[in-house]
């Protein structure tokens, strides 16, 4: 389990999107593949909307996650909320993602001043897989 302990990011004097990407996460164990299922985080945010992307091995380009489970509703995206609430992020179509390494990032969609995105945890759910495994 990888975490943030908290992380907070506000920017009121320049009107640009807000950036956050982790570093490059090997969960203690970078030889062995790993099954990715979700990320849950626990955040707030004052501005309109904002997207998960997540990249894995070192990939170049970012994928943008498409389904946000929220206290039990399904979003396309994080929606603005003043409480610090659960959110589940669904990695892709399938059950898991597999890779060697994970990376993430926020990034709100639109430049807006004024605005704050509060982490407080954000946690990978994986599961290591054996070394020959490719299941």
């Amino acid at each position: 389990m990888a975490n943030i302990a908290m992380w907070k990011y506000t920017d009121a004097a320049t009107a640009q999107p807000i950036s956050y990407a982790s570093p490059e996460i090997d969960f203690g164990i970078p030889y062995y593949k790993k099954k990715a299922y979700k990320v849950v985080l626990n955040y707030k945010l004052d501005t309109a909307t904002a997207l998960f992307q997540y990249r894995i091995d070192g990939a170049t380009s970012w994928t943008t996650a498409s389904r946000y489970l929220i206290n039990g509703v399904l979003t396309s995206s994080l929606s603005a909320v003043s409480n610090y609430t659960t959110c589940e992020v669904l990695l892709n179509n399938s059950n898991h993602l597999k890779c060697n390494t994970f990376q993430f990032r926020f990034y709100t969609v639109g430049s807006l001043s004024n605005r704050a995105l509060y982490l407080n945890n954000v946690d990978v759910i994986y599961r290591p897989m054996q070394k020959d495994s490719d299941a």
